[in-house]
């Protein structure tokens, strides 16, 4: 085999680094309902103050990211209660309750209707003001930060064992809540749906693509274009709540249809139950070095080479048609992944092949690009003035 660096017509030898920016989390929501209900800093967003949490919020981001030009992914995590009102169910049922206590409070002869309707206006309207500011501020501390929120956005199309005839598609009622979200949409400078399996889907095939096919199409349409922000699918290298690994069908379906649809990255998440005890590590290292690892340079690599041959390398490929099958994978029979040791620990991996024209042909037959900002054209070679 050659070892012309980047010909896409000739030899091909890469080093693959999997792992192009570290996510940090950050920025947790002072005002929120504890699982026993109790209010903490005002409990509702139309009762806490959006100058402390701010100054709070500032305070994390200088701890957290002290580089005041850092590009990596800045995820904001907000999980307690939910932007559209109709979205918080179940155990955030305690802000429907005290946001309507609250307008009755002041106007005690309204009628149930008139108490529901000013609740839910006051709650989406604080609860916008908290999410647009303190993603504004983060914008302003680290400007070159991907700047989201974790999971938004959310297809709410989980599957069931009781599900029949299941599509994987976002109810539409879910996608006209989420159009009500375009102010979200238009202050974030990334994306970070997630794609996690929960244990009843280990032993399915088609549900687990039609599952994380609709939650990625959902986070790219509501990015729109033509300047959409970058998406970033969050992934579990095991089933949700378990030290069960995935399938390696099941990685195709989540990193590998994450690629093909012309997501910027994956975004794999783990905790501390990886490193619960020393056969845990063992098993996470045996998955990483077997499975996962040859895997993510397999992806990465041919999305190189899609970038390199179709789009100048200024654009990502995506599919053409959004519901084939066709994925960003090396031909087994014409590209070698090889793995070293590092002195450090950890696996070095070197991707050697020859691009052939069959290759291409299906590249462009299957993919399009995706052009990255300031660049346009088919093939995004077009330098864009901004």
């Amino acid at each position: 085999m050659c070892h012309t660096d980047h010909e896409t017509s000739g030899c091909f030898s890469l080093h693959v680094q999997t792992t192009k920016y570290k996510p940090k989390i950050l920025i947790q929501l002072l005002n929120r309902y504890s699982s026993q209900a109790e209010a903490i800093n005002g409990g509702l967003p139309q009762n806490a103050s959006l100058d402390e949490h701010l100054r709070v919020a500032s305070e994390d981001i200088h701890t957290w990211i002290p580089d005041r030009d850092f590009q990596g992914l800045a995820v904001v995590d907000w999980e307690s209660w939910r932007p559209v009102w109709e979205r918080n169910w179940d155990s955030k049922q305690v802000y429907w309750l005290e946001s309507t206590a609250l307008v009755k409070s002041r106007h005690p002869d309204w009628s149930p209707a008139q108490v529901d309707a000013a609740a839910r206006v006051e709650f989406e309207e604080a609860g916008r003001k908290f999410m647009e500011e303190t993603l504004k501020l983060g914008q302003q501390e680290r400007p070159n930060g991907l700047w989201g929120y974790y999971g938004f956005p959310n297809c709410y199309n989980y599957y069931s064992h009781k599900s029949t005839n299941y599509t994987g598609e976002c109810p539409p009622v879910e996608l006209k809540r989420n159009d009500e979200l375009s102010w979200l949409w238009n202050v974030s400078s990334a994306f970070y749906p997630d794609i996690y399996l929960s244990l009843e889907l280990r032993d399915l095939s088609r549900e687990v693509l039609l599952y994380t096919h609709h939650r990625i199409l959902e986070a790219m349409r509501a990015a729109g274009a033509p300047s959409a922000p970058p998406v970033f699918p969050y992934a579990r290298i095991v089933y949700t709540y378990t030290l069960d690994f995935l399938s390696q069908e099941h990685l195709v379906y989540t990193v590998g249809e994450s690629a093909a649809l012309g997501s910027a990255g994956v975004v794999l998440w783990g905790d501390h139950a990886f490193s619960k005890s020393q056969s845990t590590c063992d098993a996470v290292k045996s998955y990483i070095d077997e499975t996962l690892g040859p895997y993510l340079v397999n992806v990465t690599a041919a999305a190189t080479l899609c970038s390199q041959t179709m789009c100048s390398s200024h654009g990502r490929c995506q599919r053409r048609n959004q519901n084939s099958r066709a994925y960003l994978h090396l031909d087994p029979a014409v590209w070698k992944i090889v793995s070293e040791k590092k002195p450090e620990g950890g696996q070095n991996y070197i991707v050697l092949g020859e691009m052939r024209t069959r290759e291409v042909t299906f590249m462009k037959s299957e993919f399009q690009c995706k052009c990255y900002p300031g660049w346009g054209g088919e093939s995004c070679s077009k330098l864009i003035q901004g």
